[in-house]
């Protein structure tokens, strides 16, 4: 029994050694927000479970026994304590810095993650309902002790509060029990258990998305109990401004039981204002899609290091990759853009499917302007980017989401709006439509005058030459001694080989920029028969 006790392999007692003794490895596994903030969260659930077990032993002495209201505030300390309880793998132990392996297959962290979601969370949630509703009771009783008080004995009796404590319980388990079917625990040889979503999903399962999740749970979790809540709170401090006068003339049974109600009236306003941002925060998500959080693909990006020549060959490299490689979710798919050379190497560990190869085509100013002599203007009228108003930014934001097919607004905000050398131009029909747009951005060190042209979007390859046209005077006005690169990919999907002809045509060799590999199969996304340049700046790809 004393090695039980004793074992840091029991989570809590681990937790406590690392806090003890200081642990080098504990800002080492320290990974991200999640893994403080789970910090945090533990001495809250202990200071929690203590608390309300002090609360049980007060509940249940001799004279608190046969009370209405102590049997409700009972009833509650046991729904925050299975809260409690079952908050702590969920939200605390399963994200502590005592796990290792936490991102390689067979990870234990994970497996216990998808278990504790799966099984713990909707336990979570019911015991959550049901201390919500018992609060709204302890809140009614409040009320009718204050503004009905020859019905006390009628309604607030301790066989009827035992009623609706068991009625409160079964009603939060019907509630709460599509919440078991939310989450399910995904299975792979390879990688082992990992929670995953299931009629959770809003893409595969938009009905239960709207209706339960959204509209019966805001309506149930929140709205009704809050709206209880705040009407008898409303009811209870007018009257107990009207009786303040009177109070000297109450018996000393009365004042106390008008100071219980002041005691629990504001425990309610205080329970009230931690759930409001619960709420708030789901009614925001429902109605502003990844308003808390922003997802980009499934997809993970990493990018080559650099050595000093020193240290090359000496294997640092291997170490670096072994532990990004750890630290990345296996479900993910992997995307590694580097040199061609370094190509056979990478592809024979953790990304052996071929993507596109990156070529670039380079002219100088006067060239790139001389070329497109030739082509013909069409009737479209353009606008800087950077001059856009409110109403045309957002239409450039559809433009942009419906050729990439990404919501791509923080870094086009970031990329047109805060770089101030960076040169956009859309452009628009007789109808005022969006058809096509274009940049220019600086690229490598400023003294070798290199610009990057990308992306060129367009409508139709007509539309692509026009403004290639229009970017080619203000390139020759604004950095006639530039060097203009077109970095273009070999892909047959898409506008690609309309600009691979156009500059084979001039004579120019493709030079390769690099390589992108996949850890497995990552079809092209987005309109491609619009992309006739994209962007291919490390996380926002258009291919």
């Amino acid at each position: 029994m004393s090695f039980f006790l004793l074992s840091p392999q029991i989570p809590i007692l681990r937790i406590l050694l690392h806090l003890l003794f200081s642990d080098p490895q504990l800002k080492m596994q320290l990974t991200g927000w999640p893994e403080y903030v789970s910090m945090i969260y533990l001495p809250i659930i202990l200071v929690g479970l203590v608390g309300n077990g002090l609360s049980l032993y007060v509940y249940t002495t001799p004279n608190m026994r046969k009370s209405t209201v102590a049997f409700l505030l009972y009833s509650l300390s046991i729904c925050d304590i299975f809260v409690l309880l079952f908050a702590l793998p969920l939200y605390s132990i399963s994200y502590l810095p005592i796990w290792d392996n936490v991102y390689g297959a067979w990870s234990k962290r994970r497996m216990f993650l998808a278990f504790s979601t799966k099984f713990f969370y909707p336990l979570c949630m019911t015991a959550k309902t049901a201390s919500l509703y018992i609060m709204v009771v302890i809140t009614v009783e409040r009320w009718i002790a204050v503004c009905r008080p020859l019905q006390v004995h009628i309604w607030c009796t301790f066989k009827n509060s035992v009623r609706i404590v068991i009625a409160i319980i079964a009603f939060s388990i019907m509630l709460n029990l599509p919440k078991f079917f939310e989450y399910q625990i995904g299975y792979s040889d390879s990688l082992g258990y990992w929670p995953k979503r299931g009629i959770l999903d809003a893409e595969e399962h938009w009905w239960y998305y709207i209706t339960y999740f959204i509209f019966i749970s805001v309506i149930f979790d929140y709205l009704l109990p809050f709206v209880i809540m705040f009407v008898a709170n409303m009811k209870v401090i007018n009257e107990l401004r009207k009786s303040r006068k009177e109070r000297a003339l109450l018996t000393t049974s009365l004042q106390k039981e008008q100071n219980t109600t002041v005691m629990l009236l504001v425990v309610t306003i205080l329970f009230g204002f931690c759930h409001f941002f619960s709420m708030a925060l789901k009614l925001m998500e429902s109605l502003f899609k990844d308003f808390l959080t922003r997802h980009y693909d499934d997809i993970c990006w990493l990018g080559f290091y650099l050595l000093c020549l020193e240290y090359r060959g000496k294997g640092i490299g291997s170490v670096i990759w072994a532990r990004a490689m750890s630290r990345t979710r296996k479900d993910l798919v992997l995307a590694l853009r580097g040199g061609v050379k370094m190509a056979p190497k990478y592809k024979a560990q953790d990304t052996p499917v071929n993507g596109a190869l990156l070529e670039n085509y380079r002219m100088s100013s006067k060239d790139f302007h001389d070329a497109m002599k030739s082509y013909k203007t069409i009737e479209l009228s353009q606008k800087s980017v950077r001059e856009l108003s409110g109403d045309e930014w957002q239409k450039f934001l559809k433009y942009d989401q419906s050729v990439t097919s990404r919501d791509r607004h923080e870094f086009l905000e970031t990329y047109y709006k805060t770089l101030d050398y960076t040169i956009g131009f859309t452009f628009y029909d007789t109808m005022g439509n969006i058809v096509g747009v274009i940049s220019a951005v600086p690229t490598g060190h400023r003294e070798k005058n290199l610009f990057k042209i990308a992306p060129l979007f367009a409508n139709s390859d007509d539309i692509a030459f026009h403004a290639m046209k229009v970017l080619s005077t203000i390139m020759l006005e604004k950095h006639p001694n530039a060097t203009l690169i077109f970095h273009l990919v070999d892909t047959p999907e898409g506008s690609f080989t309309v600009l691979h002809k156009f500059f084979k045509a001039l004579n120019l060799t493709a030079g390769i920029s690099g390589i992108t590999l996949y850890s497995n199969e990552y079809p092209p996304k987005g309109d491609l028969e619009k992309v006739y340049i994209p962007f291919n700046n490390s996380c926002h790809f258009d291919y």
